[in-house]
């Protein structure tokens, strides 16, 4: 009966967040079209924020609990699963044309990764640690303002509004609760039957939770390729990115008073515990993102082999951490 009650809370919490993300996007075009403000700033601010909501409502409780290694599984995972599935899927249905703010926010996402894994490397995030990622945090939100504003290609007139803006920003609000509700229901459940099966906490926190807790911006992503709103998508996973990396550690690290950081682990290849989040984890994610920027940087667009290239290494990836 447990099972069953389960296995229907998940597809109830999949119907949600699905639903959720359908109204979200909406809104946020019809916002975007009324404010003038460009379709790849909202995806990499108010749409990134919102996606980003069960991340950070699942990391800071699994670290107030003193459950840093799912938390920050979680965090690392998310930006994996991000850029190695929604991203590669994205691009190998529609690649995209690269611009300088897609290219600069990229390149800052990963400095910001670099940034994070040198501060983690001693096995912990200090709270003087997270005033460096808040820092960052600061500057990628005035960058991208400031970036917008600079861009002579983009105009900012709005358009006529068909709908009240209040109206958009009411479906932006009834869109961002969705999705969280649904994603809390998807990983609630979802983590309960890993538990059943004794994974490991890093494990669920690199599959279950991470994926679960990333089904918003696969929702939004899928949604807005539906849709012709390509950029958005992209910009959402950006902002996410950059967000599980500069706003979700630190936060974690405050609520959990500084004893924040990757846990040991028994790894084949190691012969004794080692941080697996620093040492196979972080680079893993490091080289997906090279992989998404410095080729896009070169041709200026983002391309089919890049996004199949990402999903390959996924799923070698998701193999061995299930397996070995």
């Amino acid at each position: 009966m447990l099972l069953f009650v389960t296995i229907i809370l998940f597809i109830i919490g999949l119907f949600i967040i699905i639903k959720g993300g359908d109204i979200f996007i909406n809104a946020a075009v019809h916002v975007a079209n009324t404010t003038g403000i460009p379709k790849v700033l909202i995806g990499a601010t108010i749409v990134s924020v919102a996606t980003v909501l069960p991340e950070l409502l699942i990391s800071t409780l699994a670290a107030a609990r003193g459950a840093s290694d799912l938390s920050l599984g979680n965090n690392i995972g998310s930006v994996i699963f991000n850029t190695g599935a929604i991203l590669a899927i994205s691009l190998i249905i529609a690649p995209q044309i690269s611009s300088r703010n897609l290219r600069s926010k990229g390149f800052f996402m990963i400095f910001s990764l670099l940034v994070l894994w040198a501060l983690v490397g001693d096995g912990r995030l200090s709270l003087g640690d997270s005033g460096i990622l808040l820092l960052l945090l600061a500057w990628f939100i005035y960058s991208s303002i400031r970036e917008a504003k600079q861009d002579k290609s983009i105009d900012f007139k709005p358009s006529s509004p068909v709908i009240p803006l209040s109206r958009q920003i009411l479906g932006l609000i009834i869109g961002a609760a969705c999705i969280v509700i649904g994603a809390q229901l998807l990983v609630s459940n979802g983590v309960r039957l890993a538990q059943i099966l004794a994974v490991p906490e890093r494990i669920i926190g690199l599959t279950v939770v991470a994926i679960g807790s990333s089904l918003p911006e696969l929702v939004t992503t899928i949604t807005s390729l539906r849709k012709g709103e390509s950029s958005i998508g992209i910009g959402n996973i950006i902002g996410a990115n950059t967000l599980n990396i500069v706003l979700i550690p630190p936060l974690c690290s405050l609520v959990s008073k500084g004893n924040f950081g990757p846990g040991l682990e028994n790894f084949p290849i190691f012969s004794h515990p080692v941080p697996t989040t620093v040492y196979i984890d972080i680079p893993l994610a490091l080289v997906l993102l090279l992989l998404m920027v410095v080729p896009s940087s070169i041709t200026n667009r983002l391309q089919r082999w890049q996004g199949a290239t990402m999903i390959l290494l996924f799923i070698i990836y998701y193999t061995l951490i299930i397996t070995l």
